[in-house]
């Protein structure tokens, strides 16, 4: 039952290491595949025979032909000095799979690990502690370094939480727990956390508890613990070798022999080989049983003598191995478990050694520089890029320690989100985290906070949505009745730290502020487009399928700055269509291309002085482009655009035929707020069926913009792809634009005691709000109470009330009256037209 239960899990991983794989390659970003041409030789590369009955001897290159992992590497230039990585000793390879002297000779293609030889050469010998760390001679030479020991400082803050110095059994137990043991379900790591335990007790490290004598790590003691992990667990008499596909063939064949006629498998031995294929175990064979009656542990060979189960690997050892081979087979779906498990075994490796010995082993396999250079996020970024594995202890600790304070504070996670984003955006920055942090009482540096954000953050856009949120702490509740209504009034202002976003640093053009009532005058209105230009068909190709790109015809954003006009066209994407036609004719309906009017303008050939500032500004252009997919064979690149910050979105994707991205004027995005998820899923337009290179498919969103998509594979579009509009034209609102937009602030260029902020807000973008907030103006440019020019207007007021009111709402005045005192203040070229007298 065991078996079959640790077989399930196993499946569950490997489809979840699957799922994410998928996601990774439609996701992160790409480039053109180069792989790296090097002078391969295929010399000396000869059948490497042994006897089988070597298998009851210690591994050895003079046995065996086994030579250690730590031995693995590719050719390199002289100059080069660096060479394998530090792997456990029970990782190794065969002489017929790859040969160690190799790497000083030639380059030479790699072959691919498939089979991995589990074998224990004496099962009396096996078991004991030592087998999960480094060998005693690297254990000897590995020292903690001051980063190191700052990482182990900061988990034990996070453990000792009544700050007294030490670390109680409760809480010793969830480090163990994030460090891959599981005492209440596995029995080595039951017996490897209490014998580590007990070792403590024996040093004295107790204190006085409720229940007698009560378990207490002080500091002093802390890393010296964490540095020796002689909690972790591994048989010292158990190997695993990557073995060749004829190794592999032929010693099945041996197994399967050994099985049917039951003789064992090496004479006079107690050798357990088993065949595994990652975490399947293929076939295997125990040692035989001892003889009923025998003495001195005599072993009887007969055919009717039963054989031992195979002896079952210690769990965390067993994962370790795999996740190696995996490594050296330089495949790159990892989760962060087995990047932690990767750090463990590589602890004497600096991150930059084993970036580069995994590009090299890459290269030798044909894997695409380019991907591997630019991978950014996920297991195989952690495994190649963190110093070690106490930076994720570290992350895993602060995730416990927030999730206790919630927890006894009775804090809903829902709520705490809600309270911590005080934009209500739905999006999280590392300054909103910053601050919700300190306020829960949990102290971060910035580091700890951007890897704990990371460890949250599974799409890697440096923002927690609430999911995300919610994900990290799945045992408590959303809402807590007691503390709801709280944190629903709770304001926090954000901290200044670095966020992680794309654009988060990007510098903005300046612009010289629009006012509030000129922006409220311009309108955004989708339009029917009929003029486009082709970018790609498939006529003259060998698809099967037809294929037409199309660009829309509009106004050159690379020229707005000089453009002389009060109205504007931009594009938010290219346009795919099934057959030679235009869009306007091959899509359902005509497309729709965004327009800007500034209709403040009513002269038909006058320009707008702001239009360069809206559009620049409320419809930026792409920081960049990543590649969402390609095809060299008939020259297509589609590129994703990266919006300039969370607050945008880009609604389509862009074609080319060269590799070189398009520049950034060619769309443009749009505020996220504007935007809602679109209910309609995307229709497809094209799939290359029987096409050569990585599969790709083709897609047009929903019936109101039919923008393009693109992506690896056939399947739809993510949902993070899937968005329109909230609705076809609008004005804009600049009250709820103050952060996108730089405007004048009336209040600036005021004076005298005539302004109420309230009042101000309460004026709105229509007509009747615009006449109501420049009668707030105008009553507070009057003369104080009392001066000469107070008297002398008193007689004359044209508001009807007493002059430094101030604080009142003034009467309504007819549009003449407004007009003239317009005049007076020059003003009247932004009345609206609603507010002009007939």
């Amino acid at each position: 039952e065991q078996e079959q239960e640790q077989e399930q899990e196993q499946e569950q991983e490997q489809e979840q290491q699957q799922q994410q794989q998928k996601e990774q390659e439609q996701e992160e970003e790409e480039e053109v595949d180069d792989y790296r041409r090097e002078k391969y030789v295929r010399e000396d590369e000869y059948p490497h025979k042994w006897p089988l009955a070597k298998l009851k001897e210690p591994p050895g290159e003079m046995v065996q032909g086994f030579f250690p992992a730590s031995d693995f590497a590719v050719h390199r230039s002289f100059m080069e000095k660096k060479g394998p990585l530090h792997w456990p000793s029970y990782l190794q390879f065969s002489s017929d799979h790859t040969h160690p002297r190799w790497r000083f000779q030639s380059h030479r293609r790699l072959k691919n690990v498939i089979v991995l030889l589990e074998w224990l050469p004496d099962t009396a010998l096996s078991g004991g502690a030592g087998g999960m760390g480094l060998d005693a001679k690297a254990e000897k030479a590995l020292k903690l370094s001051a980063g190191a020991t700052t990482r182990l400082g900061r988990m034990f803050e996070m453990y000792d939480v009544q700050s007294s110095g030490a670390i109680g059994e409760e809480h010793l137990d969830h480090c163990f727990y994030d460090m891959g043991l599981r005492p209440n379900s596995d029995a080595v790591d039951a017996e490897a956390v209490s014998e580590q335990k007990e070792a403590l007790r024996r040093m004295h490290f107790v204190r006085g508890g409720a229940h007698g004598q009560e378990l207490a790590l002080p500091a002093a003691h802390w890393p010296k613990m964490m540095q020796e992990q002689r909690f972790l667990r591994g048989d010292t008499g158990r190997f695993w070798v990557a073995l060749s596909l004829r190794e592999a063939e032929a010693l099945r064949g041996a197994i399967h022999l050994a099985m049917d006629t039951g003789e064992p498998l090496v004479p006079d031995s107690r050798v357990a080989v088993g065949l595994r294929a990652g975490h399947m175990m293929i076939d295997c064979v125990g040692p035989p049983k001892p003889a009923p009656g025998g003495s001195g542990g005599a072993i009887s060979f007969t055919a009717a003598a039963s054989v031992e189960p195979f002896p079952r690997a210690p769990r965390l050892q067993l994962d370790s191995a795999v996740s190696a081979f995996r490594f050296i087979d330089s495949q790159l779906a990892f989760t962060e478990r087995h990047a932690r498990l990767l750090l463990r075994m590589l602890r004497l490796d600096a991150p930059q050694d084993r970036r580069k010995w995994f590009q090299d082993v890459c290269g030798c396999r044909r894997r695409p520089q380019n991907k591997l250079i630019n991978i950014k996020r996920g297991g195989i970024a952690t495994a190649v890029n963190v110093e070690d594995e106490y930076h994720l202890l570290v992350q895993a600790a602060t995730l416990w320690r927030v999730g206790r304070e919630m927890s006894h504070r009775q804090l809903g996670t829902h709520d705490l989100y809600h309270a911590f984003n005080g934009k209500r955006d739905g999006y999280l920055t590392c300054g909103e985290l910053a601050a919700g942090l300190a306020w829960l009482g949990v102290k971060v540096s910035e580091d700890d906070l951007h890897a704990f954000l990371r460890g949250l953050d599974s799409n890697a856009d440096g923002l927690l949505t609430l999911d995300e949120w919610a994900a990290g702490f799945p045992l408590l509740a959303e809402s807590e009745p007691a503390t709801h209504e709280a944190l629903a009034t709770l304001s926090l202002k954000p901290k200044q730290v670095r966020e992680l976003f794309e654009g988060a640093t990007a510098k903005k053009k300046e612009f010289a502020p629009v006012p509030p009532d000129r922006l409220a005058k311009f309108k955004f209105k989708l339009h029917a487009h009929k003029a486009y230009t082709q970018i790609f068909t498939s006529k003259r190709t060998d698809l099967r399928e037809q294929l037409t790109l199309w660009e829309p015809d509009v106004d050159d954003r690379s020229k707005l700055l000089s453009a002389k006009k009060a109205r504007f066209k931009v594009c938010l994407g290219h346009y795919a269509v099934g057959g030679s036609e235009s869009p306007a004719r091959g899509l359902r309906t005509a497309p729709m291309v965004l327009e800007v009017t500034d209709t403040s303008i009513t002269m038909g050939l006058s320009a707008s002085e702001h239009l360069a500032a809206v559009v620049e500004q409320l419809l930026p252009p792409p920081l960049r482009y990543r590649l969402a997919w390609h095809s060299e064979e008939h020259e297509l690149w589609v590129w994703r655009a990266v919006p300039p910050g969370a607050a945008f979105l880009a609604l389509g994707m862009v074609a080319t035929r060269s590799e070189e991205p398009p520049p950034p004027h060619a769309m443009c995005c749009v505020p996220r707020r504007w935007c809602v998820r679109d209910a309609e899923r995307p229709r497809a337009i094209w799939k290359d069926s029987g096409g050569a290179g990585r599969p790709g498919s083709i897609w047009a969103t929903g019936i109101q913009l039919q923008l393009m998509l693109a992506v690896l594979g056939h399947d739809p579009p993510p949902a993070d792809l899937a968005w329109r509009l909230g609705t076809d034209r609008w004005y804009a609102v600049p009250e709820r634009l103050r952060d996108l937009i730089e405007t004048v602030d009336p209040r600036a260029s005021m004076v005298g005691g005539g302004w109420n902020p309230r009042e101000a807000e309460a004026a709105t973008t229509s007509a009747d709000g615009w006449l109501a907030s420049k009668k707030l103006e105008l009553q507070a440019r009057q003369p104080p109470p009392g001066s000469v020019q107070a008297s002398l207007a008193q007689s004359d007021n044209p508001w009807g009330s007493a002059p430094g009111g101030g604080g009142t709402v003034p009467e309504p005045v007819s549009p003449g009256g407004l007009l003239a005192l317009a005049a007076e203040a020059d003003l009247s070229s932004a009345i609206p037209a609603r507010a002009m007298p007939p």
